[in-house]
């Protein structure tokens, strides 16, 4: 901007802190009174009656799948110049001149036309978000109704430097009198020689949301000091997110929307025919510019990496947490329908036949409490099986989470998942493809999560677990069903402790990578045992494609049990190789792929997606080893390191993966089809 005075806010080390008050102040609430008089004298009398400036938005789609530190990934990503003209008394248009788009998955995402340009005015007396449909008529905290609808609390001072002048900053944290109503929880930042608005930050209260499936909105602004007469617009950011609305699944859309402006054009001559018209105009989809792009696309989304948007919106996010201690700012409803995933509703495995089941959540009002109950049936064993977790949340922008559950389950012995549920429920229904290896757990203990440093989970569980055998009870239509052994055993007590790294960026084929430690032991009236376990996945960009890497292994003590065991071979480890042919008390496997995109013909999915002009391909190798028999166990060591080489083909834009494969000791070949790994949480 170069006629702008640029304002980067830093906290001073050598500023005089001025120390917060409580709630409701009488200096707060007077520095307040002060700030909505000169904002609302600025509406008419503002001392730069008209101005022009170009703003320049990426929009970014993002799913985020599984748990909620599950991986992000990108699903579509906008860029926008528009034309801002702005006169008093608070009169503005905005005229989309560039836009385009790239998508990385099917989508027909319409977006709310508020959500293509930018604030002009702070929003004036009344927030409007997604033309009315997301929030609509929130009292602005700095409007005559504000005074009386919210309450002040005034933090520390912050120093502004501006180009050689120091500007002081008063900090007021603002929530509602009443939290059950509809309104803002943020943080103002006020020049203390002005008064004026420099910095907003903010979300809103659960009852603001008109939209049931929208989780939480965040929004930033900021403002810069142009030519030492006003404060206008700077950069902008927005987050929303959203859950699937009545039944809660473990998936998450979210629009990331961040804005820059370029430089100002002060007391510009505008005639009324500007502001004729709707008051964002323009381009109505994404198409050619007005003018030439300065700068390729793919700079630009690497300037707005997700991974740098996520921890902003935390930021924000972080920062109304604390602001409304104790309370939850969801959007959601506190009881509603709530699964784990698709397979979770209705599955099939050769133990239970069809199993149906459901669950639900209800959450207490703002004490951060939660009842989590599940329930499933297995239509041919007549197997019930089920639980309840009651949850408590604490309070903070990294809160430690304590659990209490009880639960009768079904579940495969591997912690490494080969397959999607839903490949998994056909595969097995119609062919015998079952690649389950199954065991009866009923489980009670505690548990506890806490977020470590800004991307490590912390968890750790202890608890009663009883394992019992389970035998093959259903037939697929076409085959035999695959024996099912006997996992049963003793029960014990136990003991775990968990380290996930929590993915913070996204890129078109899901999570750029990750790792997880796990630690677990038990002892019991005959015996004790512990088990180790690593994974770890990374992706490293090469001059054609990138280079992905898989790596998982363990250990564990003698009197391991049965259903505690490590496998390996066939789909998902060892293409070629016999189905979890190799297994014990330890294992290392490791898989490489270089990957690729290359031209694919796009089909038609509707008027305004296809399949995509791109495929990729992916050339692997994969190692593993198995070592230390468990008697009765699922597989024998695998008398040294046996390997596999073989190549993947992701169509519509990664939803689907087929790979094909020979087991470089057996000479078998094997192909098999699934959806994209990053959708496996989901389904």
């Amino acid at each position: 901007m170069r006629r702008s005075l640029v304002v980067v806010l830093c906290w001073a080390a050598g500023a005089a802190p001025l120390a917060a008050q409580g709630w409701g102040d009488s200096a707060a609430t007077a520095l307040a009174a002060r700030a909505v008089a000169v904002r609302a004298r600025s509406q008419g009398d503002s001392a730069v009656r008209a101005w022009q400036v170009d703003a320049r938005g990426v929009l970014l789609f993002l799913a985020r799948l599984g748990a909620e530190s599950g991986p992000t990934r990108l699903v579509r990503a906008d860029q926008l110049d528009v034309e801002v003209y702005w006169r008093a008394p608070g009169r503005s248009k905005q005229v989309i001149r560039g836009w385009r788009d790239r998508r990385y998955l099917p989508n027909e995402l319409q977006y709310h036309r508020d959500h293509l340009g930018i604030v002009t005015d702070g929003f004036g007396p009344r927030i409007r978000l997604g033309e009315g449909d997301e929030v609509r008529d929130i009292v602005h905290p700095l409007s005559a109704e504000g005074l009386a609808r919210y309450e002040f609390a005034r933090r520390d001072s912050v120093r502004v430097s501006a180009a050689g002048r120091v500007v002081t900053m008063d900090v007021l944290d603002v929530r509602p009198r009443d939290p059950a109503l509809p309104a803002v929880v943020g943080t103002l930042y006020l020049d203390r020689a002005s008064a004026e608005l420099v910095r907003f930050r903010f979300s809103f209260t659960p009852a603001s949301y008109r939209d049931p499936s929208v989780e939480q909105i965040t929004v930033r602004l900021e403002n810069a000091l142009v030519d030492g007469r006003a404060w206008l617009p700077y950069h902008q950011s927005i987050e929303i997110i959203r859950n699937a609305g009545a039944l809660d699944l473990p998936y998450r859309g979210i629009i990331r929307g961040d804005w820059s402006f370029g430089d100002y054009t002060l007391e510009p001559a505008l005639p009324d025919t500007v502001f004729r018209g709707v008051p964002i105009a323009g381009l109505r989809a994404p198409g050619d510019s007005a003018g030439p792009w300065p700068v390729p696309f793919d700079s630009v989304l690497a300037s707005a990496d997700p991974a740098v948007s996520e921890g902003e919106a935390a930021a924000v996010r972080a920062e109304v947490a604390r602001v409304m201690v104790g309370r939850s700012l969801s959007g959601l409803a506190r009881s509603r329908w709530s699964v784990r995933g698709v397979s979770d509703l209705l599955r099939y495995d050769r133990v239970e036949g069809v199993a149906l089941g459901m669950g639900g959540r209800l959450e207490g009002r703002g004490s951060g409490l939660s009842v989590a109950p599940t329930a499933r049936v297995g239509l041919a064993s007549g197997l019930v099986s089920g639980g309840i977790t009651l949850a408590h949340r604490g309070a903070g922008a990294r809160p430690w989470t304590v659990e209490l559950d009880a639960a009768r389950e079904v579940r495969d012995l591997s912690d490494h998942p080969v397959v999607s549920g839903v490949v998994n429920s056909l595969g097995a229904q119609e062919w015998g493809q079952d690649h389950g290896d199954y065991v009866l757990v009923e489980r009670a203990g505690i548990g506890v999560r806490h977020l470590v440093g800004d991307g490590t989970l912390l968890s750790w569980t202890a608890g009663w677990v009883d394992p019992g055998p389970l035998t093959v009870e259903a037939a697929p239509a076409h085959a035999e069903p695959r024996p099912q052994a006997d996992l049963g055993g003793a029960p014990y007590w136990s003991t775990g402790l968990r380290l996930t790294s929590v993915p913070g960026g996204a890129t078109p084929g899901g999570a750029a990578g990750g790792w997880e430690v796990r630690l677990d032991g038990g002892w019991g009236r005959e015996s004790s045992w512990g088990r180790g376990a690593v994974s770890y996945a990374a992706v490293a960009p090469l001059p054609a494609g990138t280079l992905a890497l898989r790596t998982y292994g363990g250990a564990a003590t003698e009197a391991l049990p049965r259903w505690r065991g490590f496998v390996l071979g066939g789909r998902g480890t060892l293409l070629g190789e016999r189905y979890r042919a190799w297994g014990g008390r330890q294992m290392a496997w490791g898989e490489l792929e270089w990957r690729f995109e290359v031209p694919a013909p796009a089909i038609p999915l509707g008027s305004f997606v296809s399949t995509g002009r791109r495929a990729t391909l992916a050339p692997f190798v994969q190692a593993g080893w198995a070592g230390g028999a468990i008697a009765g166990g699922v597989g024998r060591p695998s008398d040294g390191v046996r390997g596999s080489a073989g190549l993947a083909l992701e169509l519509f834009y990664g939803l689907v993966r087929v790979e094909g494969g020979v087991g470089l000791a057996t000479g078998r070949a094997q192909v098999t089809f699934d959806v994209g790994r990053a959708w496996w949480g989901v389904l």
